[in-house]
C-alpha cells in the first residue's frame, strides 16, 4: 500500500518548492552572462545605413517593386541632344560604376572600372576629374576618391573607421570638395581640399546636415537638414559664418537641391505626399513649381545648362535617366539599361 503524505508534510513540500523557485529566479537575474551585451558606439556605426533613400547600396532603397508602373510615353527612337555630358552611376555592368553620357550623340562610356561599387560622382570645374564615393575594401565603409580622365587608378581622399563619406560636391573654384559623413550617427556637411586636407564642417547640433551643393560663384551652399524635425532645404555662406537660412517649410521631405548655373533657380526632389517629384523654386523659396507628377519616384535632379533638367525616375520600375525642359515639358528618356541609372551630374563640355 502506498504511503500517504500527511497535511503537515504538504505544507513543508510547498515551502521547499517556493524557496527553490525563488533561489533559481534570483540567481538567473543576477547572472550577467545571460544579458544581451550592448554594442559600443563604434560597433553601432559599423555598417550604418543612411536614414534617407541614398545611397543605401546595394539593396534597393525605394520604392517597393509591387507598385504599379507608370506608362513611359517616350519615343525610344527620339534623338538625344543636349550640350555637354552627364556623369552618373549605373549597374549596367554589375555593381555600381561611373559612366558618362555624351549629349551630342547619346553614347555611354565607362569612366572607371573598379572591383567595388562607385557612385555619386561630381565633376571638377574643368570636367577632367571626378570625385566619387566607393565601398572599396569590402568593409561597407564609404570612402571618397578622385580619378582623372583616362586613368584607372583612383586617389583616396578620405576614409575613417566606422564612418561613411559620400555625396561629394566640387566647388566652382575647384579648391574645395564638400561632402557628408555620419560621425556620431548623425550626418554633417564637411569640406576637404582636392588633396584630402580637412577644411572643417558646418555647425551641427542634435540634427543632420546633408546633400551639399554650391552656388555658381561658390559663395553659398544649399543643403538639406533635419534641424526643424523633418528634411528641409537651407542656405549658408562659404566659408561658413554660422548663419543659416531656411528655404523650404513643409511637412514633407525635400532632398537633392542644386543651383542653376546662372543662380536664379534651385531644383530639388520632394516627397510631399507618397512619391518623390521634381520641383524648382527661387533661391528664397518663392515661386515653387512642380515639374513631374506620377505614381512612382522622380529624384536626383541636376541642371543641364539653365534651361533643362536631368533626373532619375523609377516610372518603368527600373531606374533610368530622363531629361526635360525647366518647365517640365519635352520629356526625353536618356537610358534604357536594366539596373539603377542615378545621380547624374552635368559638365558643359563634350
Amino acid at each position: 500500500m502506498a504511503k500517504r503524505i500527511q497535511p503537515a508534510q504538504h505544507l513543508w513540500y510547498l515551502i521547499l518548492i517556493l524557496a527553490l523557485s525563488y533561489l533559481l529566479t534570483a540567481c538567473g537575474a543576477a547572472e550577467p552572462s545571460l544579458a544581451t551585451p550592448q554594442p559600443s558606439p563604434s560597433s553601432q556605426q559599423q555598417g550604418f545605413t543612411p536614414a534617407y533613400p541614398a545611397p543605401a547600396y546595394p539593396a534597393p532603397a525605394y520604392p517597393a517593386p509591387e507598385e504599379p508602373s507608370m506608362p513611359d510615353l517616350i519615343d525610344p527612337s527620339a534623338p538625344i541632344s543636349f550640350p555637354g555630358r552627364l556623369v552618373f552611376n549605373s549597374e549596367r555592368t554589375g555593381p555600381l560604376q561611373i559612366f558618362t553620357l555624351n549629349g551630342a550623340d547619346g553614347q555611354v562610356e565607362q569612366w572607371l572600372q573598379t572591383d567595388a561599387q562607385a557612385f555619386e560622382p561630381s565633376w571638377s570645374p574643368d570636367c577632367q576629374t571626378i570625385a566619387f564615393s566607393s565601398d572599396s575594401g569590402g568593409d561597407d565603409i564609404f570612402k571618397l576618391y578622385t580619378v582623372q580622365s583616362g586613368e584607372q587608378s583612383a586617389n583616396l581622399l578620405a576614409t575613417e573607421p566606422d564612418t561613411l563619406y559620400w555625396a561629394p560636391a566640387w566647388s566652382p573654384s575647384g579648391d574645395v570638395i564638400a561632402y557628408q559623413n555620419n560621425r556620431d550617427l548623425l550626418f554633417n556637411v564637411c569640406f576637404l581640399d582636392p588633396d584630402g586636407a580637412d577644411l572643417g564642417c558646418l555647425d551641427r547640433g542634435n540634427f543632420s546636415n546633408a546633400m551639399p551643393s554650391w552656388s555658381p560663384d561658390g559663395s553659398k551652399l544649399v543643403f538639406t537638414s533635419s534641424r526643424d524635425g523633418d528634411w528641409e532645404i537651407y542656405l549658408t555662406d562659404y566659408p561658413p559664418s554660422g548663419e543659416v537660412i531656411q528655404v523650404t517649410n513643409n511637412e514633407g521631405v525635400d532632398f537633392y537641391p542644386h543651383f542653376s548655373p546662372d543662380g536664379t533657380r534651385i531644383v530639388f526632389a520632394a516627397k510631399r505626399l507618397v512619391d518623390y517629384d521634381i520641383y524648382t523654386m527661387n533661391p528664397d523659396g518663392s515661386d515653387e513649381i512642380q515639374l513631374t507628377e506620377g505614381v512612382l519616384d522622380n529624384t536626383t535632379p541636376t541642371w543641364v545648362g539653365n534651361d533643362q533638367i536631368a533626373f532619375s525616375s523609377y516610372r518603368t520600375q527600373d531606374w533610368e535617366l530622363y531629361l526635360m525642359d525647366m518647365d517640365g515639358s519635352n520629356l526625353t528618356r536618356l537610358t534604357y539599361q536594366t539596373g539603377k541609372d542615378q545621380n547624374p551630374a552635368w559638365c558643359p563640355t563634350d
